[in-house]
């Protein structure tokens, strides 16, 4: 376990800039990401590419929206 690590936490490591191949276009999921956060309304999002058991690739994107404004 790393000392670093406060307590309840969890630590990632690995590459974060990684690139996704969908039927022949290579798109860098730090590329997708930029586009995304640009919108007014979303704080922050990531993309994460895994590929499947079976072969497939399931590519899902996890937005976090600015909150609700008045």
């Amino acid at each position: 376990m790393d000392d670093r690590a406060a307590p309840s936490s969890v630590i990632v490591s690995g590459r974060s800039d990684s690139t996704l191949n969908r039927h022949g276009v290579r798109l860098g999921s730090a590329d997708i990401s930029a586009v995304v956060d640009e919108m007014a309304s979303i704080r922050e999002s990531r993309v994460n590419g895994a590929e499947l058991p079976d072969g497939d690739h399931w590519m899902p994107l996890f937005v976090v929206p600015e909150p609700a404004t008045n």
